[in-house]
C-alpha cells in the first residue's frame, strides 16, 4: 500500500494476540509490538487470557502458574517490560468461560459477548491506569475471543491482523467459520501478511491490506560468530536443516521420511517441538534423522548456519495454500538456499528460494543447491530478506492507519 506518511509515534497501542508474549518460538505480534514501542508509541500487550478448562487441565504450565497468581493478587496484573520502554504486559484479572465446544447459537454467542465485555472492561481499567488515550487496537488471529471487542472497548482504529487460515485448523472452525468474517466485517480493516489471505479477508471489508511479513533480520545475521551447536555432528556430510514446529496439520509427514530413507547420505536436522504424528513417526528410527528437539529461539540461528541447505516441506491443504512461512525469510536472511513445497503463495518466491513436490524433485533440488550455492547467491538472499525488516512490516501497517484515519473510516 503506497502511503508517503507511513510513521506514527506519539500514539497508545492495545495488542491482543492469540499467543502469550513468552512463548519460545516468537511471534508476530510481541515482534510487531517491539518496534512500534520502540517508534516512539505506548504499547499494552493483553497475554490471553485464562479460561476454566486451561487452568485445570494445564496446571503446571508456567504460563497458567503465572496467570492464577495474578488472580490471586500475589503478582501484578500490568508491568512494564524490563528491557524496553513504552511496553506494558497485562495478564487480565479473570478466568473466561471455555465455550468452544458448545454447538454454534444464541448460547454460545451470549457466552462469548459476555467474555469480551468482561474481558474489555478489564483491558479499560489498565489502559486507563496508564493513561492512555484514543487507542489504536490491534487484534492477532484472535478470531472468537475478540470478535466482539470492538463494541466494549473503545478505541480510535481497530485493526484484525491475519496471517493463518484458520478455517483450515479444525479448532476454529465449530465457530470461526461463522465469526472470523463477522470480526473482519467489524473492524476498521484487515491486515494480512499473504495476498491470499488479503483476498479470502476483501471477502468480507473492503478495507483489507496486505502488509507483508517481518523477520528479524538483526537476529538472523550470518555475520555474527555462531558456535556448533553440541548436537551437531562436525563432519562434512551435507546436513539439512528444518526449524519450526514439527506438525502434520503443515508439514508433509511421508515426504520427509520418503527424502530421508532416499539419502542416507545426507544428515536431515529437525529443529522444534513435535506433535504426537511426529513424535511416533518413523523419522525417530533413521540413523541419519537428527530429532533435536525445541531450542531457544536465541541460538536458532546457529543450527541455520552450520547447516548447508534449509527446508520447509509443507503438506498441499488450506492452511498452507496461503500461509507466508516466516522461517523461508530467516532462512535467507542467514543466506542459505531455501526448498519449500510448491504452494500457491511460495511461488512468489520463486526468484529466491527453489520449489518442488515429491520426493524425487525435492531431493533432486536439494542436490542442486548443494552443488551450486556461491557467497553471491547468499548476499542476493540476505538482501531480499532484509527488505522484510519488522520496522518495514510495521510502517505498512502504519501506511494502514493513516489511510483509514484519514478516510474517515476508522468509526
Amino acid at each position: 500500500m503506497d502511503n508517503p506518511n507511513k510513521n506514527i509515534t506519539g500514539r497508545d497501542f492495545i495488542v491482543f494476540s492469540v499467543l502469550s508474549w513468552f512463548v519460545e518460538t516468537g511471534s508476530n505480534s510481541r515482534n510487531i509490538s517491539l518496534e512500534i514501542a520502540t517508534s516512539g508509541n505506548r504499547v499494552l500487550y493483553v497475554d490471553p487470557p485464562l479460561d476454566r478448562i486451561t487452568a485445570y487441565r494445564q496446571a503446571t504450565d508456567p504460563n497458567v502458574q503465572r496467570k492464577k497468581e495474578v488472580l490471586k493478587g500475589t503478582r501484578p496484573s500490568v508491568r512494564p517490560l524490563i528491557d524496553r520502554k513504552n511496553i506494558w504486559l497485562m495478564d487480565p484479572v479473570l478466568t473466561l468461560e471455555s465455550i468452544n465446544f458448545l454447538p454454534d447459537g444464541w448460547i454460545y454467542e451470549k457466552l462469548n459477548r459476555l467474555n469480551a465485555k468482561r474481558l474489555a472492561a478489564n483491558v479499560q481499567q489498565a489502559a486507563d491506569a496508564l493513561g492512555f488515550k484514543n487507542a489504536i487496537v490491534l487484534v492477532d488471529s484472535d478470531a472468537l475471543r475478540c470478535c466482539f471487542i470492538k463494541d466494549y472497548l473503545p478505541c480510535t482504529t481497530y485493526l484484525y491482523y491475519t496471517r493463518d487460515f484458520l478455517q483450515g485448523v479444525p479448532y476454529w472452525q465449530r465457530h470461526g467459520r461463522r465469526l472470523e468474517p463477522v470480526h473482519m466485517a467489524k473492524a476498521t480493516a484487515v491486515v494480512a501478511n499473504s495476498e491470499y489471505l488479503r483476498e479470502w479477508a476483501a471477502q468480507h471489508t473492503d478495507k483489507a491490506y496486505y502488509i507483508g511479513q517481518g523477520c528479524n533480520t538483526t537476529h538472523f545475521n550470518p555475520d555474527k560468530d555462531w558456535e556448533l551447536p553440541f548436537d551437531l555432528p562436525a563432519d562434512n556430510r551435507p546436513k539439512i536443516i528444518y526449524t519450526g514446529y514439527l506438525t502434520s496439520i503443515r508439514l508433509d509427514l511421508d515426504l520427509m521420511i520418503g527424502m530421508a530413507e532416499a539419502r542416507p547420505d545426507w544428515d536431515w536436522v529437525m529443529v522444534g517441538p513435535e506433535d504426537d504424528a511426529f513424535a511416533s513417526s518413523k523419522l525417530h528410527q533413521l540413523g541419519n534423522v537428527l530429532m533435536l528437539g525445541k531450542k531457544n529461539i536465541n541460538i536458532v540461528p546457529a543450527y541455520i548456519y552450520h547447516s548447508d541447505v534449509c527446508i520447509n516441506p509443507q503438506a498441499h491443504n488450506e492452511i498452507t495454500k496461503g500461509n507466508y512461512p516466516l522461517k523461508i525469510d530467516e532462512y535467507l536472511a542467514m543466506g542459505k538456499p531455501a526448498v519449500a513445497t510448491r504452494t500457491e503463495f511460495m511461488k512468489a518466491f520463486g526468484d529466491h528460494c527453489l520449489l518442488a513436490d515429491g520426493v524425487d524433485e525435492w531431493i533432486s533440488v536439494i542436490d542442486h543447491a548443494l552443488q551450486t550455492n556461491t557467497k553471491e547467491q547468499a548476499q542476493h538472499r540476505r538482501t531480499f530478506a532484509m527488505s522484510h525488516s519488522w520496522e518495514n512490516n510495521v510502517k505498512e501497517i502504519y501506511g494502514v492507519i493513516n489511510q483509514v484515519e484519514a478516510d474517515g473510516t476508522n468509526q
